[in-house]
């Protein structure tokens, strides 16, 4: 809730939540790029340490968000793709 409250009064998230949003961001762009079958098991992390090596993210998501993108859905979706939602929806 403080999170929520600091971004309505000053339009700002807390890092925890700004964290959060960028790896939900990096989930989905790895989905958009693999949609039918996802990235594979590893490959979530895999695109995080190259997002980071690449100087796209910073080193920090190195140690909090290569295993899983802290929302089960796009995680799904960025590992498993469709066909892993579909299954997970069935």
């Amino acid at each position: 809730s403080s999170s929520l409250e600091g971004f309505l009064s000053d339009g700002k998230l807390d890092n925890g939540m700004e964290i959060r949003v960028a790896v939900w961001h990096e989930a989905w762009d790895l989905f958009t790029h693999h949609p039918l079958t996802g990235a594979g098991l590893g490959g979530f992390g895999r695109h995080i340490q190259s997002q980071v090596a690449a100087g796209e993210l910073p080193e920090a998501f190195l140690e909090c968000c290569t295993g899983h993108a802290h929302n089960d859905m796009l995680n799904l979706a960025a590992t498993s793709g469709v066909l892993g939602i579909l299954s997970w929806a069935l």
